[in-house]
């Protein structure tokens, strides 16, 4: 393929400063406010977990009946005393075996250097995030062989609204991003070299991918199909042999936790059981279009109104212009990577949604693996039309940092986002128990058992003034009668289940729903 050079030497000399202000911004964006949006379920998770908690043994502490100081929420985030880095092994196996470890164990490793607020441990994230920059701009390199390809498929990736919202969440994200594209640059130089020690290299990176995120898995296979589809150089035996050894060596090491997955799959089937129900064909299409779309333009709504989807509109079409480029004007090995690495573990989670039933591939976070061969695509497709209409292509850069920077400033100042799922209303539900009088808030396991991460997620956020009363079912038999007749203070419940409500109901206790969902306000009996 011949080197794409802009028509323009005066715009060759801009598009580096326009590039390198997309970095800076980028980057500034991963760093501002990472401790402002709400510490959500998910994270909070995290946190216990690499702490060295077993969940169990928390909701255990916390449902007993008794009244809790808010504070009282915050040991359950930070080291448990005694615990060892097994412990945390300990707790993802036995509860949440579809994680595999190795964020956790670095997440407790941070723990221990610099704490647990949500500054510390939003900022290791963040720093696995800023790693995948350079690999990007290293794997554009190692696939096209021109800098403008590079250098745009990693500004890209920095100004991406999306990658900058779980590049600030405490959870594995940024390291599968990490992996996705560390490994498949370690696979085309092993191509290219094909020497042991490159090999050797990918297996390596195999692994880590494994340990990372159980969806690395889909990268691997897509990465095997690009393999297969290749034919040169000639002959190509060689180079598929060295794809296999790799792949046998980074099953091997990864054995340990595949042995983990296979005992537990019962737990771990259990556990995601929540995605396996079937949606409506125009929900998958809503939410493939906000998920692909949001690497240039995101905001904090998905309701049915055009204006949701109108700014996006154009991205679809700077997606398929970039995809069109690769096929029409790239190599068979470029245009076999690209397709493979962008659509390849996408297509492997819509299959069995379509096929056995199922909304995966609708969850943004579990397509992550598929973005980066997304933005090397569209990097080429603007790389190809900078060489033929730079003015054209100017004002599509130009709009594409518009957008972005847009969508990361409306996002930076949010104190929530889409991406807190369950814990979206975390915020403001803190705010009213912080301005009720004396509140008393009773709460259970709640009817999807999410309270308890809820819980510890708000433990963030409330003032010590507020008290929780979280009750096991069945309660104890004049609980209500005694905790909660004689507070004098106001009295509230935060999620309740069905069964909590019938309860308070049948205490002489009247629950009305607050102006804040999932608060309910709870009327005393008259005497």
């Amino acid at each position: 393929m011949p080197k794409i050079r802009l028509s323009s030497p005066r715009a060759a000399g801009l598009w580096p400063w326009m590039i390198g202000a997309a970095l800076v911004m980028g980057i500034g964006f991963r760093l501002w406010g990472i401790d402002h949006k709400v510490y959500w379920f998910d994270e909070v998770y995290t946190t216990f977990r690499a702490a060295g908690y077993r969940g169990a043994e928390i909701e255990q502490a916390l449902f007993r009946n008794q009244p809790l100081a808010a504070p009282q929420l915050r040991p359950y985030q930070q080291l448990k005393p005694g615990s060892t880095a097994l412990d945390t092994l300990g707790s993802l196996a036995v509860e949440d075996p579809q994680h595999p470890p190795l964020y956790f164990l670095l997440a407790r490793g941070w723990m221990q250097c610099f704490g647990s607020s949500i500054l510390a441990s939003r900022t290791l994230p963040v720093l696995i995030s800023l790693i995948s920059l350079p690999l990007m701009y290293g794997l554009g390199m190692e696939l096209f062989g021109q800098r403008s390809v590079a250098w745009l498929a990693t500004a890209l990736l920095a100004l991406s609204p999306v990658d900058i919202l779980f590049a600030q969440t405490a959870r594995q994200y940024s390291l599968l991003t990490l992996s996705v594209i560390g490994s498949s640059w370690l696979l085309l130089r092993a191509l290219r070299l094909n020497r042991p020690r490159a090999w050797l290299g990918y297996g390596l990176a195999l692994a880590l991918g494994l340990y990372g995120h159980v969806f690395f898995g889909l990268n691997w296979v897509s990465q095997g199909v690009f393999v297969a589809w290749l034919r040169s150089p000639r002959p190509v035996w060689p180079a598929r042999l060295g794809f296999t050894v790799a792949s046998g060596l980074g099953l091997l090491l990864y054995s340990p936790w595949l042995a983990v997955l296979l005992t537990q799959r019962d737990r771990g089937l259990s556990t995601t059981s929540w995605a396996s129900g079937r949606a409506e064909a125009l929900t998958y299409v809503k939410f493939w279009v906000l998920s692909f779309t949001s690497l240039v333009v995101d905001s904090n709504a998905d309701g049915p109104g055009l204006w949701v989807y109108l700014p996006r509109l154009p991205v679809l079409v700077l997606l398929g212009y970039g995809f069109w480029a690769v096929i029409k004007t790239a190599t068979p090995r470029q245009t076999a990577f690209i397709v493979t690495a962008g659509l390849g573990p996408f297509l492997l989670l819509v299959g069995p949604d379509l096929l056995l039933g199922g909304h995966r591939s609708t969850i943004t976070r579990y397509v992550l693996g598929a973005f980066p061969g997304v933005q090397l695509a569209m990097a080429y497709g603007l790389a190809r039309l900078a060489a033929q209409r730079v003015r054209l292509a100017a004002w599509v850069w130009v709009t594409i940092l518009a957008a972005s920077l847009t969508s990361g400033w409306l996002s930076a100042r949010a104190d929530t986002w889409w991406v807190k799922g369950v814990s979206a209303e975390n915020g403001r539900i803190a705010s009213y128990l912080n301005g009720a009088t004396a509140p008393l808030v009773v709460t259970d396991r709640g009817d999807n058992f999410l309270n308890k991460g809820n819980l510890l997620s708000l433990g963030y956020r409330l003032s010590p003034g507020v008290t929780l009363l979280p009750v096991s079912w069945p309660p104890e038999p004049d609980l209500f009668t005694t905790a909660l007749a004689a507070h004098q203070g106001e009295l509230l419940a935060y999620r309740p289940s069905k069964d909590l409500l019938q309860g308070l109901v049948a205490a002489g206790f009247e629950p009305r729903q607050s102006d804040v969902a999932g608060v309910w306000k709870l009327a005393q009996p008259p005497p």
